[in-house]
């Protein structure tokens, strides 16, 4: 978190902590719900670009460098979304053959 951040009342520093707190619970979501929390990452993913698209879009105009600027940041997640999914589907098909995780 960046120095700046943390002068005056407890809202300035909300703009660094939001992000953290948001990546934080979309992770533990997804290591303890590997479907639905794919599922979502895919739809925060889709639903940040098509926010930044339009931001981008209205304020300066589109040009071919700023979409594969922003296309790794959204793939990724789609990507890392499908991936929990397949995660999910893997698990289901380990525990219908009567798998169980070991028990610490």
């Amino acid at each position: 978190m960046y120095y700046e951040g943390w002068w005056g009342a407890w809202y300035n520093r909300m703009p660094y902590l939001v992000p953290a707190a948001v990546c934080l619970i979309l992770t533990l979501l997804v290591l303890t719900w590997p479907k639905i929390g794919g599922w979502l990452a895919i739809v925060i993913g889709v639903g940040f670009t098509a926010w930044w698209f339009w931001r981008t879009a209205a304020a300066t105009g589109m040009t071919f460098g700023k979409i594969a600027g922003m296309f790794p940041v959204s793939a990724v997640l789609v990507i890392i979304g499908v991936l929990f999914i397949i995660e999910g589907r893997y698990r289901d098909r380990l525990r219908s053959t009567g798998w169980q995780p070991p028990v610490k």
